[in-house]
Parts: C-alpha cells; sequence; structure tokens
C-alpha cells in the first residue's frame, strides 16, 4: 500500500482496516484464480490506485490494509463526520466481464471480504453481445410456452 500518496495527508485517517476480495462465477460457487484486482480511493481528489491483487486458486486476494477514519468516529452518536473510508475495486479476469464496485466502506480494525462475482463472456459472442435476460423475441416471433 502507498501511504505516501499525498492525498493521504488530506484526508485526516489514522485508523487502520482491512479489505480481501473474493472472485468467483456461478453465484459464488466456483473460485476464480489468476484476477487481477485494482483498489482505488474513492474521495474526491483521491483516485490512485493503492494496491493491484491477485487471487489465489481459491478465489481471495491477500488481505490488504487500507486507511480509514479512527475508530472513535463510530462510538458517537452525534459524530458528523462519516466514520469509514471509500474504496473502488475492479476486478478483471480475461474471458470474464470486468467487474467495479464502487464506494465500499473500510472501518478501522475490521475486515471486510469484497463478493466478486464474475459474469463469463460469450464465447461466440463479445462482451456486448452479453443479453442477462436470454433471447429477445419480436411480436411476429412470441416466446413458446
Amino acid at each position: 500500500m502507498n501511504q505516501d500518496i499525498p492525498q493521504y495527508d488530506s484526508l485526516g485517517y489514522t485508523g487502520k482496516g482491512y479489505l480481501v476480495v473474493r472472485v468467483s462465477t456461478g453465484s459464488g460457487t466456483f473460485p476464480l484464480e489468476g484476477a487481477t484486482v485494482l483498489v482505488r480511493g474513492n474521495e474526491p481528489n483521491f483516485s490512485a490506485v493503492i494496491a493491484r491483487l491477485t487471487s489465489g486458486n481459491d478465489g481471495l486476494t491477500p488481505k490488504v490494509a487500507l486507511l480509514a477514519p479512527p475508530r472513535s468516529l463510530s462510538t458517537s452518536p452525534t459524530e458528523t463526520k462519516k466514520p469509514y473510508a471509500s474504496y473502488t475495486v475492479e476486478v478483471y479476469l480475461d474471458g470474464y466481464h470486468p467487474l467495479i464496485a464502487q464506494s465500499l466502506p473500510i472501518f478501522d480494525g475490521i475486515t471486510s471480504i469484497q463478493p466478486a462475482d464474475m459474469i463469463p463472456v460469450p464465447k461466440n459472442g463479445t462482451p456486448d453481445a452479453f443479453n442477462p435476460f436470454g433471447k429477445q423475441y419480436t411480436e411476429s416471433e412470441p416466446p413458446l410456452l
């Protein structure tokens, strides 16, 4: 993790949370090895890549430490500052549609596990050919019931 990124100074984060990304397909049934996972800041003026990870044979990335606001912000009901840091996770793997998860909350002292359920690219098409609703019918060709 690059804690020497100048934007960190302006955020005032003194805590540290952790993130593990679980990359899979089939609604979490099949872990995917070799996915590239990028972790970026998700705050104003803070979108640099902080970590570049690779999923293992169990689909899990190594645990990465990320800066977060101090835990004390989440213990007071009158506190107006948000008690978590926001990050963006991007997941890439050949043969699958890219996945981007934005505004992931990271709390001081907590390990968050982010699922990344990848959708395969059709073998006979391109990512643009993917239709999550199945075949589309026209009025002249009604679906069989």
